[in-house]
């Protein structure tokens, strides 16, 4: 899980929204935690080591109980030695509102939490419900605490505007205790089960005596996900929460004349999408940043792979979101060297998205010996950042999508998330061909393709759900001309885990599915190739026998009747995940047949 936005932001602002710097310019970010608790000294200690490292941003949670510890006080006096002294050093300011059931710590000491004790007395009812019925944090599904909220945005906003002006980036929400736009969690278990919510269900579902579904990683990927009525309106009823208290939070910003800064946590990942990440695609029009953090750590092991920031700030960019951007989060970094080295290719790759104006980065070990301004070689970023993108040739619609996520309840089998890390690869690779543009979008801009510009394709790696609207969408554009390219699942169940059939077998030109778990040899470009076993995965294959009008492309040496890889005119599919496999000695280079085929498939009538 994403931990709270300790960060390092590179913003370079295109002067579109209020307060923004006047030039294109990187800006160094860290937050300056809870400086309510710490000495003149130690402030002192840690901004010296900020603007050492080239550091001209800080980010402030301010956290409510720090402000107002009683109904009738209300005084900002505690945090202003911190950022008087950040300003004498020339920092820019970003505040992070912290309403949040967050821990407030002195070094290992517990000393409160940021949501006031005095809110809730005498009315439990505002607090969030989890699935276990505990209570904690504020209830986004609640209206009845919001006026509370609202004075402390206003009188926060108002004072700290009055005494810092221009050197304010934007103010941030911050009701999730990792300061996302997100349902909260204490541990693994997490929100939104208040009687509000349920209530709003079970009107949704028409089923007023039902019990709410519980994602809690009970769904295996690999056979059939147990079917729950009613979950996909579940899931979009938690959305809906969590985008209407977010978007009210940033009118209450925008009220005050300032920029509403939005975090999230990694979308398009199983590990996270317990927490109704999908949110994100309800809220572009609410903010004028959005942040994604992508933490190293996931909760299971380090991951250090530098498609996955450029890929969310691409899906943001296809969402709306005017400035977004990129988040990198170093917990429990074993190799800080290579955890550097995937930043510094990360970020190349960031400069060429639409919408970035920047990065952000958190949990760095400031008092390195190489400040990490020239570990990253941001000068680099920056110059990449101000270049212009040349039009490409080819555009190519990449499907990435939510429910994708939802399904399978947080999925980790071996080892591994492997939905997020086929559209992650698919991404990388993609982005690797000659004159073209990738465009990443889900379900909303499926809904609304016009809105997106020609594509002249669309891929969707490993996509085993999709909604009835999806159907329609993909439905309608292929019969409008498009092309189709799917990798070894294509949306056979809906998102409540029903099965829909092979419903576009049709359209693919699939005639039957074998699937296999040991490995083969096949026929490509008139050479015997070997598919090895992948044991990180469910199964190494789906062998796929054509229908009239498809071509088998790579048939199975034993049995030339069924094959790897089938082509109509116009759609593509792989019955493997070739941007995932391996690649030993003797060997093709199967993400080179990827590439291959579809850009074969693009240059085709």
């Amino acid at each position: 899980m994403t931990a709270a936005p300790a960060l390092l932001a590179l913003w370079a602002s295109s002067g579109a929204a209020a307060n923004a710097v006047d030039q294109a310019q990187v800006v160094v970010s860290t937050t300056l935690k809870d400086p309510q608790l710490l000495s003149l000294d130690d402030l002192r200690r840690q901004l010296n080591l900020f603007v050492a490292s080239q550091v001209n941003v800080i980010s402030v949670p301010i956290a409510w109980s720090a402000v107002a510890p009683s109904a009738d006080q209300f005084d900002l006096a505690p945090y202003f030695p911190a950022l008087d002294l950040a300003r004498e050093k020339g920092l820019r300011l970003l505040f992070l509102l912290d309403t949040s059931n967050r821990s407030l710590m002195d070094g290992s000491r517990l000393v409160g939490r940021a949501l006031p004790g005095w809110v809730a007395q005498g009315r439990p009812e505002i607090l969030g419900v989890d699935f276990q019925r505990g209570r904690h944090g504020l209830d986004v599904f609640d209206s009845t605490h919001r006026p509370d909220v609202a004075t402390f945005y206003a009188r926060t906003i108002g004072e700290l505007q009055k005494r810092y002006g221009n050197r304010i980036v934007g103010f941030a929400p911050a009701f999730s205790t990792e300061s996302e736009i997100k349902l909260d969690q204490e541990g693994y278990v997490w929100q939104g089960y208040s009687d509000v919510a349920v209530t709003s269900w079970r009107n949704r579902v028409h089923r007023p005596d039902a019990g709410p579904p519980v994602p809690s990683y009970n769904n295996m990927l690999g056979g059939a996900p147990r079917a729950e009525p009613g979950y996909g309106e579940w899931m979009e009823t938690r959305e809906d929460g969590v985008a209407q208290y977010a978007c009210w939070a940033a009118q209450l910003i925008h009220s005050k004349g300032a920029r509403a800064v939005a975090f999230f946590g990694q979308a398009l990942a199983t590990h996270d999408a317990i927490y109704a990440t999908g949110t994100v695609e309800k809220t572009a029009s609410c903010f004028d940043i959005a942040v994604f953090d992508y933490n190293y750590f996931d909760g299971y092991q380090e991951t250090l792979d530098p498609y996955v920031v450029p890929l969310l700030a691409n899906y943001a960019a296809h969402l709306g979101y005017p400035q977004v951007w990129g988040g990198y989060y170093f917990e429990r970094t074993h190799n800080l060297a290579a955890a550097f080295e995937a930043t510094r290719q990360s970020l190349a790759l960031l400069s060429r998205q639409p919408a970035v104006r920047g990065m952000e980065m958190g949990n760095l070990p400031w008092a390195a010996s190489v400040p990490p301004s020239r570990a990253l070689q941001i000068d680099n970023f920056r110059q990449l950042l101000r270049q212009p993108q040349l039009r490409q040739r080819y555009r190519i619609g990449l499907f990435a999508s939510k429910w994708n996520t939802y399904l399978w309840h947080g999925n980790h089998a071996n080892d591994r998330d492997l939905l997020a890390d086929a559209v992650t690869a698919a991404f990388a690779q993609l982005s690797q061909l000659p004159d073209v543009e990738v465009v990443v979008f889900g379900e909303s801009g499926l809904q609304h393709l016009d809105q997106l510009g020609h594509l002249d394709a669309i891929v969707a790696p490993h996509q085993t759900v999709l909604t009835d609207e999806a159907v329609r969408s993909l439905t309608t554009y292929w019969q409008g001309g498009g092309k189709l390219v799917q990798d070894m699942r294509w949306g056979e169940f809906t998102p409540d885990g029903a099965s829909r059939g092979a419903w576009m077998s049709k359209v693919f030109g699939i005639g039957g599915i074998h699937w296999i778990t040991e490995e083969g040899r096949f026929r490509y470009c008139d050479r015997s190739v070997r598919l090895r076993s992948q044991p990180r995965m469910y199964a190494t294959a789906a062998e796929l026998s054509a229908r009239p009008g498809a071509t088998v492309l790579m048939p199975d040496e034993e049995h030339p009747g069924t094959g790897l890889i089938l082509r109509t005119e116009r759609t593509l599919v792989f019955g493997f995940l070739p941007q995932l496999v391996g690649r030993y000695a003797d060997d093709p280079d199967w993400k080179a047949v990827y590439r291959t085929e579809i850009l074969s498939l693009l240059a085709g009538p």
